[in-house]
């Protein structure tokens, strides 16, 4: 069917975690592939842990191993790790910059990128633990992505609010989980030109 979303919310009128949940029973009944994008991960190496973050990462590289589903992830690379923090501070930067305070401008820039530069430390540590799970390829984006997309079979998307961190599990979230084969199509183009963008991660 064509045309049939549905939006899921959770808050403090909603169970915790009720969007990871939603995620879940997807990702168990996936057939072939899962394709998302997020701007960070943020998830338990050393087990499956007890946030939902981790065990959706964990249920995506299982899927992976035992059944070969194809996986692909597009995150924040070192050129754009200072997220928000990082698009900040350049700002202020350029701003100094054209009030001629060159040493505040300096400072700025180079706040930014010890932040891009710490967040990459760990951010590539987690894309490269995926990318060594069979059937994963992880792929380093060299501009800034803000974007939580999945995209399920190539046929099912979801567009929202939820990360792969510590906090979404629990935190006022909302995504929106759509059938609609031309809005796969242009998700799918979207994302395969952020591919096109990025470097793989080995």
């Amino acid at each position: 069917m064509n045309g049939i979303c549905r939006v899921v919310v959770q808050g403090k009128q909603t169970e915790n975690s009720i969007v990871a949940k939603a995620y879940m029973k997807i990702i168990n009944v996936v057939q072939k592939r899962i394709d998302f994008s997020t701007p960070n991960l943020r998830f338990d190496t050393d087990g499956e842990g007890k946030e939902f973050n981790s065990t959706l990462i964990y249920a995506m590289l299982k899927r992976a191993r035992v059944d070969e589903i194809k996986i692909d992830v597009v995150s924040n690379g070192i050129d754009a790790s200072g997220t928000e923090s990082g698009y900040h501070l350049r700002g202020l930067a350029k701003k100094a910059f054209a009030k001629g305070k060159f040493r505040a401008a300096k400072a700025y820039l180079k706040a930014q990128d010890i932040i891009a530069k710490s967040i990459a430390k760990k951010q590539y540590k987690k894309m490269g633990f995926m990318a060594k799970t069979l059937g994963i390829d992880a792929w380093s984006l060299s501009n800034h992505i803000h974007a939580k997309q999945m995209i399920f079979d190539r046929i099912l998307t979801s567009t929202g609010s939820f990360n792969f961190d510590s906090h979404s599990y629990k935190n006022h979230e909302s995504t929106i989980i759509c059938l609609d084969k031309k809005l796969a199509h242009e998700a799918e183009l979207g994302l395969t030109m952020d591919k096109v963008n990025s470097v793989p991660v080995y």
